[in-house]
């Protein structure tokens, strides 16, 4: 499985753990769509999609 399909459910596990704070994560493009934007956003966690800038 890759892991941006795991994430919303791993996203929930982590953040039920008293103390835990997440507040931005970068990612590459593999982690855009709606369901991983609904985890992340009931987390209030910001996400931002990193492109590539070289040619490879």
């Amino acid at each position: 499985m890759h892991d941006s399909k795991a994430a919303p459910g791993l996203l929930g596990e982590f953040m039920t753990e008293p103390g835990r704070l997440l507040e931005l994560v970068w990612a590459d493009s593999a982690y855009q769509g709606p369901e991983l934007a609904d985890a992340f956003a009931a987390h209030g966690v910001k996400v931002e999609v990193v492109k590539r800038t070289d040619s490879s």
